[in-house]
């Protein structure tokens, strides 16, 4: 049975446990606004526990007030994993605030139906590094507010973004970056099933040739390929050469050679 809460405090109590696995998670609804209030600071810990949480946010907003610290998730791969699970929901990061609001080291984001984003940074949810994935899961349309950072979502140094049904909207970007880790060599994309709409990826890479790669039995397709939209902007590097525009130099290409891999060349 799940958990109503309706103040930041008692949003603060439900978190402290998670549930053991995914069919077994905490389960907390919003039963109104909340706000996360301004106070923290960079070493400060996340404002939950570790394991598993579902937060379905009863289409209200969780807003984070400028100068906050407070954040979902864990900073350090060594810490226990955190899965967060969010569904109708809205994030609000004020300007001004210091850390992204979800954020994970170790364990996974998994964004579902009916979750809006508005804030300036570019990391406002964040997987970073190889113990950390972000899922757009089924009913998830990444979409931002005017006047909000069009890159909301990004996926660091080695994470794995998992597209398990979801998708972005137009103008909305998922940054993957990796030019301080040019040793990446798997997949930075999983993808367990066909996917149904547009994905726009911003890149910032070093030396990351394969970048997608079907997982479960599931094998890429051109049709895969083609969904994903890379932003002409994005800035790459392969074989040690300068980083430059991807615009026409460069183009994902589906391999069937190496498993069905989607590629960057």
């Amino acid at each position: 049975e799940g958990i109503t809460v309706t103040t930041y405090e008692a949003l603060l109590t439900a978190l402290q446990t998670g549930g053991t696995s995914a069919d077994a998670p905490t389960l907390i609804t919003l039963g109104g606004d909340i706000t996360i209030p301004a106070g923290g600071d960079n070493n400060n810990p996340p404002i939950n526990g570790s394991g598993h949480f579902k937060i379905d946010g009863g289409g209200h907003t969780l807003a984070w007030e400028a100068g906050s610290y407070y954040f979902l998730g864990n900073a350090n791969t060594d810490a226990d994993a955190v899965y967060i699970e969010l569904t109708n929901i809205k994030l609000v990061q004020a300007p001004n605030s210091y850390s992204a609001v979800v954020g994970v080291c170790n364990g996974r984001i998994t964004l579902g139906k009916d979750v809006a984003l508005s804030g300036q940074d570019d990391n406002m949810i964040l997987a970073n590094g190889e113990k950390a994935e972000l899922e757009l899961g089924d009913g998830c349309e990444l979409s931002y507010e005017t006047g909000s950072s069009p890159c909301c979502v990004s996926v660091w140094y080695g994470a794995t973004l998992v597209l398990n049904g979801g998708k972005t909207a137009a103008g909305a970007y998922i940054d993957l970056y990796s030019i301080y880790n040019p040793t990446v060599s798997h997949p930075l994309i999983s993808v367990p099933k066909a996917l149904t709409g547009d994905v726009h990826l911003l890149f910032a890479t070093t030396g990351v040739t394969s970048i997608a790669q079907g997982i479960g039995g599931y094998q890429l397709t051109q049709a895969d390929c083609d969904r994903l939209k890379v932003d002409p902007e994005s800035m790459v590097s392969l074989y040690g050469e300068p980083h430059q525009k991807c615009g026409d130099n460069f183009e994902l290409y589906l391999d069937p050679a190496a498993e069905h891999q989607i590629k960057l060349r």
